[in-house]
């Protein structure tokens, strides 16, 4: 998988830790702001209305495996993309969790498991392909945002029209999982996914067992489509195979890593919607919500936690 490794994988303790470089050019800081003001966006709308939607959370992995997350109201774009930048540049890797949480239900240096979910707004794909767990056929949907979170590795986001409550969304989530055949990141809303533009150090076990390299690989957004699906839409789509391929931009929208516009070819039966949130270069950021600031405090000590890939 690519976003933080999971417990009891093998060989996570047998080798030492890496040295972290300056993340240089694997970080860029635009992309950062981008891609946070596009996830603040999806959150707005899903929760729009919502009298308690609850905090948005960053969780940032170090070299020595510890863990700690960082929590902001919907709408503290800048406050979160500054605090996602100085994080990478402290040479850490910084992910974020596709739902919000219960300011009263996490404490500390932990993140909340299910029970702390206030609500989902999008369901991410962990779609690798330097392992067995990669998409098993193509998406019959096509995603709402895709990044690359390391080499040809892609995460790829789609966002709800309307919040999801936790239990609901872990039985669509585990709908969703079957569906692409990918491992248990995906569809999985307490998975923290990495937050594009921020340099992705990879673990000892990846260096050693899957070859990568230890340099900082760069995480860009590859494609923005906008999209937007009702759970019911989700439920409702068409097994693999039966749809066109969106993973590689079959369905247009801006594909960046190939720096061209994608022909339209057909469009599957479950065509997304699409919104005016996602903030464009340029563009105001429109309907956030500020709902008040996180006061700041010191760093948690983070417990050990699995190293991040």
């Amino acid at each position: 998988m690519s976003g933080p490794a999971k417990r009891g994988a093998a060989s996570r303790s047998n080798y030492p830790p890496l040295p972290r470089p300056d993340p240089g050019d694997a970080l860029d800081p635009a992309q950062v702001r981008e891609f946070v003001a596009i996830v603040h966006d999806a959150a707005t709308r899903a929760l729009a209305g919502a009298d308690r939607p609850g905090l948005l959370q960053l969780a940032i992995y170090g070299a020595d495996g510890s863990m700690f997350p960082r929590r902001f109201a919907i709408g503290d774009v800048e406050g979160m993309a500054a605090e996602a930048i100085r994080q990478a540049r402290a040479r850490n890797n910084v992910y974020i969790e596709p739902r919000t949480v219960d300011p009263t239900k996490v404490r500390g240096g932990e993140r909340g498991k299910t029970p702390a979910t206030r609500a989902v707004f999008a369901f991410v794909i962990d779609a690798d392909t330097d392992n067995a767990k990669g998409l098993a056929a193509p998406l019959p949907i096509a995603p709402s945002l895709e990044v690359a979170s390391s080499g040809e590795n892609r995460h790829l986001w789609v966002f709800l029209d309307k919040a999801m409550a936790g239990p609901e969304a872990q039985a669509l989530g585990a709908t969703i999982r079957a569906r692409v055949g990918t491992d248990t990141a995906t569809g999985n809303q307490t998975q923290p996914f990495r937050v594009a533009g921020t340099p992705n150090y990879p673990t000892p076990a990846k260096v050693y067992e899957r070859g990568r390299s230890p340099e900082p690989c760069p995480t860009p957004i590859l494609k923005v489509t906008g999209g937007v699906y009702s759970a019911e839409e989700l439920r409702r789509a068409p097994g693999p195979g039966e749809a066109r391929s969106a993973v590689h931009g079959l369905l247009g929208g801006r594909d960046r890593h190939r720096g061209r516009r994608e022909p339209m070819g057909r469009v599957p039966p479950q065509q997304p919607r699409h919104y005016q949130g996602a903030a464009r270069p340029g563009e105001p950021r429109p309907g956030r919500v500020a709902i008040g600031s996180i006061p700041e405090g010191r760093q948690p000590r983070g417990a050990r936690r699995d190293d991040p890939g």
